[in-house]
Order: structure tokens, then sequence, then C-alpha cells
């Protein structure tokens, strides 16, 4: 039996603080996982892969 977990929606315009497994490009910039980022939801959509948790930031 396989188990299916459906991957997180993300809305463009809110802001979501992520984990990430490993390192990501946006445009010229590289963001770190230690570096504990904050990602708009339409960058966090393009990289929903590369996430391992978010939150939502109020």
């Amino acid at each position: 039996m396989t188990t299916k977990t459906t991957a997180p929606q993300f809305e463009p315009e809110t802001l979501y603080e992520v984990k990430l497994a490993r390192p990501i490009k946006v445009g010229r910039t590289t963001i770190l996982p230690m570096q504990n980022p904050r990602l708009k939801g339409k960058v966090a959509e393009s990289f929903k892969a590369d996430i391992l948790e978010a939150k939502k930031v109020l």
C-alpha cells in the first residue's frame, strides 16, 4: 500500500519562513539553508521540492 502526500499550496503574495533541504538559486542570489530564509509564495511554489517545512509569517 502506498501513501500519497499532498504538497503544500502556497499563496502567491504571502511570506513564508522556510526550512530548505539544500541551497537554492533565486535570480543571481544563492540562498543557503542555514540562513532561515523567508520566501514569497510564488518563489516557494517553484522550489517546492527543496522545502522541508514552511510556516506562514504573520
